[in-house]
């Protein structure tokens, strides 16, 4: 049986019928072999091609016929007005072939079709020429009513939406001065594109406006990096500026350590020479006590013998020579004695002196070298100044602590921003 139809194609007729039975619609105008069968699609578009399309002398849109003129003069009369005109040029193109069938879902009430064919010409991956925009364009408005406007709006937010394009193709700028069938879409699109151009003007300035703050943002941002960046090598610079004091400091500890054992050692040998002069001393006296009771022999000798004077002045000489070297003996051994009195004391003091400058030193040395720990562990305990009104990164220099009025009363941290004091361990 055979059903003969004069409004629609053959393709917009089957794709109805396909939607009817599985609830979808297949469009394929690619040209290609679609399941082993030329496509339908371009083989009817052959068939309805005129003289006029191979002239190219002609325009692309004087050289292509519409739907309208081709089946008027298929059928050898004029064209309807639209929305009555008989559809029955075959869709070169998916978004005609969507319009058509928006049409016959029109045209048989079929409002699921309808929404279906207006989703499928909305479908972003439908990319329609810019060049082709202007037949795309009269077969919607040949096909849909003025009141029907859904295809229409779409249509419209599609060109407004790509409209620099279509502004600087000279094929849709020449089809919309002189298509008659495109006159209601110039005077629909036309305002609507001069509103977006005003929207577009107040959104510009409003970006502007929005980048030049963000700029400004950025340019605080980037002063507040800058600063705290350097605070950061500040404080870097300042650590390591102490770190070096603590380093000079150790060096001078174990300088002082090194001369104190020196010291000792000095110590133990004039310990040692005091020692042997004591000795000395000792063997000195013993001598001299000698030298005296030989003396005092000698006088006690000289007394038992002042009576018979005359005898002993007739002794030999010699008695009294021995006398008179026993005599010098004893006093070298008195000056010798003196002289180890005086040197011994002399060593005595300048060993008390030394030990008292030297334990001085080590004192000194020890006391700094502690209150240097004590600000290097405050510092690196805590990174901001602890004044709760402050709070900054530390940027900070030391000063002698103020709690004691001693020279060597060690150091303290201020913060270089509020002067606050920051303690460390008293030494004192």
């Amino acid at each position: 049986m055979v059903i003969e139809h004069n409004m629609f194609d053959a393709l917009t007729l089957e794709r109805m019928l396909q939607f009817m039975y599985t609830g979808d619609y297949t469009v394929n105008v690619t040209g290609a072999a679609v399941d082993g069968q030329v496509d339908a699609d371009s083989q009817a578009s052959n068939d309805y091609a005129t003289s006029d399309e191979a002239n190219p002398a002609l325009p692309p849109h004087a050289r292509r016929r519409t739907a309208k003129q081709l089946f008027a003069e298929t059928l050898r009369q004029e064209p309807e007005p639209a929305p009555s005109v008989r559809y029955q040029i075959a869709a070169t193109d998916p978004a005609i072939a969507h319009v058509y069938v928006y049409a016959i879902a029109g045209y048989y009430s079929l409002a699921d079709l309808k929404d279906l064919a207006l989703q499928k010409y909305s479908d972003p991956s439908i990319a329609i020429d810019v060049d082709q925009f202007a037949d795309v364009v009269e077969a919607v408005y040949s096909c849909t009513w003025e009141h029907d406007d859904g295809l229409r709006l779409e249509t419209l937010n599609t060109a407004l939406a790509q409209i620099e394009e279509l502004m600087s193709s000279e094929t849709f700028m020449q089809a919309l001065a002189e298509a008659s069938g495109l006159q209601d879409f110039a005077a629909q699109l036309l305002p609507k594109a001069v509103e977006q151009a005003s929207n577009r003007g107040g959104q510009m300035e409003e970006i502007q406006h929005a980048m030049n703050a963000k700029e400004e943002e950025l340019r605080k941002a980037k002063e507040e990096l800058t600063e705290l960046d350097s605070r950061r090598l500040k404080l870097i610079e300042s650590v390591k500026k102490q770190n070096e004091d603590v380093k000079k400091q150790n060096e001078e500890v174990s300088k002082a350590n090194k001369e104190a054992q020196s010291v000792r050692t000095r110590l133990v040998t004039l310990e040692l020479q005091v020692q042997q002069k004591s000795d000395e001393a000792k063997t000195a006296r013993t001598d001299l006590a000698s030298a005296q009771q030989r003396v005092r022999t000698l006088e006690a000798e000289k007394t038992t013998v002042k009576p018979n004077y005359a005898a002993t002045l007739q002794q030999p000489k010699q008695r009294q020579e021995e006398l008179k070297v026993t005599q010098n003996q004893a006093e070298q051994k008195q000056a010798q004695l003196e002289q180890t009195q005086t040197f011994l004391a002399q060593v005595q003091d300048d060993l008390q002196r030394s030990v008292a400058v030297k334990k001085h030193a080590w004192r000194r040395f020890h006391k700094r070298d502690n209150a240097l720990r004590e600000i290097a562990e405050l510092l690196s305990d805590s990174c901001s100044c602890q004044n709760s009104t402050c709070r900054s990164d530390f940027g900070a220099y030391l000063e002698k602590d103020d709690r004691t009025e001693s020279d060597d009363r060690g150091l303290m941290v201020r913060c270089s921003r509020c002067n606050w004091r920051h303690y460390g361990k008293l030494i004192r």
